[in-house]
């Protein structure tokens, strides 16, 4: 992939992790404003609620954490290539899903062999 490419990528991926980040304080604060007014009568509402907010937690962290190691691939010179077969993952792919670390074919493998 050439350099102005990159560039393009990078950004993107710098831009969606500022997005998350800025989603996580949003929710961090929304659920500090909640739990104040936590009715100690509705704990099954403040359960679920609770329990909300953690899973989402927990998929913006995933999603950080893909984010920064597909920033590591493209310091490193190697993203855009699939771990798998090593061939270039086109553009198409990396601009749905910017942190890709498999072409379309080798994911469609992975998922086959998870079943």
């Amino acid at each position: 992939m050439d350099k102005d490419k990159l560039i393009i990528f990078r950004e993107l991926l710098e831009k969606r992790k500022k997005e998350i980040l800025k989603e996580i304080e949003n929710q961090r604060k929304s659920f500090r404003r909640e739990a104040g007014l936590g009715n100690m009568f509705d704990q099954t509402t403040d359960s679920s609620y609770r329990d909300e907010y953690f899973q989402a937690r927990d998929n913006e962290t995933e999603m950080l954490y893909q984010i920064n190691e597909a920033l590591e691939r493209i310091e490193s010179g190697i993203y855009g290539i699939c771990e798998d077969c090593r061939e270039e993952i086109p553009e198409g792919r990396l601009a749905t899903k910017l942190f890709a670390r498999l072409c379309v074919e080798c994911r469609r493998k992975e998922e086959d062999d998870e079943m």
